[in-house]
């Protein structure tokens, strides 16, 4: 095993309280009541594809590419005050860097968010970032996956992922990676490595 790609919210950071919070809001101040079931459904894809999803389904009067801007915003500016890593994920990935893996994110976050967070949580891990920007389906489309094995020159033979959403999953495994389902306990993932690599 050479490789070990990382989802980023909801598996390195422990964003999904804050990310949750920030749906609801956003639905509270268009008059509309969201709830986690919904949210979870929707987790994976880039936040223009989230913002659309919403604005069909519950028919808002708003103009997409704006609410868009506003929403990444907001979690630019808020997002690094408050969301902090899991516990041990980072000390893990330390031993991994320290035993010679290649280690990778692959989200649908925004580059510069996901670069702010790793330069304050883990500024000597030398990570490869694939982010949701760079490809036209973001997930669960294996199309970011297949982009970063592409990027890095590394087979699916030579990779395992870590991601905690079904869609996540879905991705990963559409691109032929063995996948491991994040459970909020990187214990349970560096076993799990150690065992698979």
């Amino acid at each position: 095993m050479k490789a070990i790609l990382i989802d980023f919210d909801g598996t390195l950071a422990n964003s999904i309280p804050f990310l949750y919070t920030t749906y609801l809001n956003f639905l509270a101040s268009h008059g509309k009541e969201g709830n986690l079931k919904e949210f979870q459904e929707l987790t994976g894809p880039k936040v223009e594809q989230f913002i659309t999803t919403l604005q069909k389904r519950y028919q808002l009067p708003i103009d997409v590419k704006e609410e868009t801007s506003k929403y990444k915003e907001y979690l630019e500016t808020n997002y690094i005050k408050e969301v902090l890593p899991f516990p041990d994920a980072i000390s893990t990935i330390h031993k991994w860097d320290w035993l010679g893996r290649q280690l990778g994110i692959v989200t649908a976050a925004h580059l510069q968010l996901v670069e702010d967070f790793l330069a304050k949580h883990a500024p000597n891990i030398p990570f490869m970032i694939t982010t949701g920007e760079e490809v036209a389906r973001s997930k669960p489309d294996p199309a970011i996956y297949r982009l970063a094995l592409q990027k890095y020159s590394l087979s699916p033979a030579e990779v395992l992922v870590i991601e905690d959403s079904p869609n996540g999953i879905k991705s990963a495994q559409g691109a032929g990676l063995k996948t491991f389902p994040f459970k909020e306990s990187w214990y349970s993932v560096a076993q799990w490595v150690e065992s698979n690599g």
